[in-house]
């Protein structure tokens, strides 16, 4: 039968599943091992973000300077081309022979043109 008073008798709490605390103790574990593991990854994606910003700053300073030796090269050939005194002749066919010892010597020109 129902009784409709009061409960008699002492009723404690009810008390977590161990398998409660046991979760608990490893979400605690491993919290920190979690936030160090994420601190972690982004140190070492900033490292190599700077690593390469670094490597291309290198790269393209060593290519500025490869360009401007070839570019300086060229201006040699050409200015010694000019100080020619076949050109200034008209002798072509001498001032030819020159223009290819003179790419030869100095590189950086393949041909060179003649514009009147």
């Amino acid at each position: 039968m129902w009784r409709s008073g009061p409960v008699s008798g002492p009723q404690a709490p009810r008390r977590p599943a161990l398998r409660t605390y046991l979760v608990l103790l490893v979400l605690i574990t491993l919290l920190p091992v979690l936030a160090f593991a994420s601190w972690l990854v982004v140190r070492l994606q900033a490292q190599g973000r700077v690593a390469l910003e670094r490597g291309l700053v290198e790269t393209a300073q060593a290519l500025t300077i490869a360009v401007d030796r070839e570019v300086e090269r060229a201006l040699d050939a050409v200015r010694t081309l000019a100080a020619s005194a076949s050109l200034r002749a008209g002798e072509l066919d001498r001032f030819q022979g020159e223009a290819r010892a003179a790419v030869a010597v100095h590189g950086g020109l393949t041909r060179v043109l003649l514009v009147d």
